[in-house]
């Protein structure tokens, strides 16, 4: 069993709040990730360039569950944190 990560304390910050629900009401509501198994509506607000590269929230995008797990998980298994490209982007 692994151990269970630390929440960043700048998670439970004012600022945090006020950044994420800013983030969702600014998508509508609608994850801006979009991967296989997206639910389109978004609950969770995805730090673009990982919340130690930007602690004041700055760089955001809203998410469902599913998109932000995957996007996540891959960040974490590169050990770096860069957007992955949105296969449903139009050219």
């Amino acid at each position: 069993m692994a151990w269970p990560k630390k929440r960043n304390p700048a998670y439970d910050k004012p600022e945090w709040r006020r950044a994420r629900k800013a983030q969702l009401e600014r998508d509508g509501w609608r994850c801006q990730i979009r991967l296989p198994g997206c639910l389109g509506t978004a609950g969770e607000v995805d730090h673009v360039l990982g919340i130690e590269a930007d602690p004041h929230h700055r760089v955001l995008r809203s998410a469902c569950a599913p998109c932000h797990k995957q996007v996540t998980s891959a960040q974490s298994s590169r050990g770096h944190r860069e957007p992955p490209a949105n296969p449903n982007t139009v050219w």
